[in-house]
């Protein structure tokens, strides 16, 4: 992990150690291979703006950036496209791991897709081990939200029956 700046400090050097300015972001190089290396997050940012604020909403960053069963975030807007684009939050190997992780969750509920057993999943994707969370914690915390409000949905729906 590293600091980023949300206003890069290019932009705004005034605001090089405003806490709200700062980020804690990965390393943004994720493989180096013959092609060179793929960076995302701030590696690949560069000095370029950022429009969608990860600890400021509105909006929130859950809802503008939409994660798919097959890994890929979508973003909904032009802000949160640009930022998908200048972060390379879609690179290959990023998408493969989110897939990962979610192909991971559905094989665990394969057997017990209830309300109690999601709720399980999610308290402990949610609990840091060690004083941190496994690595791609928010997409498995994304994934199984969605699955417990739709989960509940149908118990709702059944409820009126």
């Amino acid at each position: 992990m590293k600091i980023e700046h949300f206003v890069a400090r290019t932009e705004d050097p005034a605001r090089m150690y405003e806490w709200r300015n700062l980020l804690g972001v990965c390393t943004g190089v994720l493989e180096v291979g013959l092609d060179g290396a793929t960076h995302t997050c701030d590696t690949a940012r560069g000095d370029r703006p950022l429009h969608v604020h990860p600890a400021k909403p509105p909006p929130r960053p859950e809802d503008v950036f939409i994660l798919e069963k097959t890994g890929r975030i979508e973003p909904v807007g032009q802000a949160a496209e640009a930022d998908c684009k200048t972060l390379n939050i879609n690179a290959d190997v990023l998408v493969a791991d989110r897939r990962a992780v979610v192909d991971e969750l559905r094989r665990k509920l394969r057997h017990a897709d209830d309300i109690g057993t999601i709720r399980r999943l999610l308290k402990t994707a949610s609990t840091p081990a060690r004083n941190e969370l496994p690595q791609y914690s928010r997409v498995a915390i994304e994934y199984l939200q969605r699955k417990l409000r739709a989960r509940e949905q149908q118990g709702h729906s059944q409820d009126r029956e």
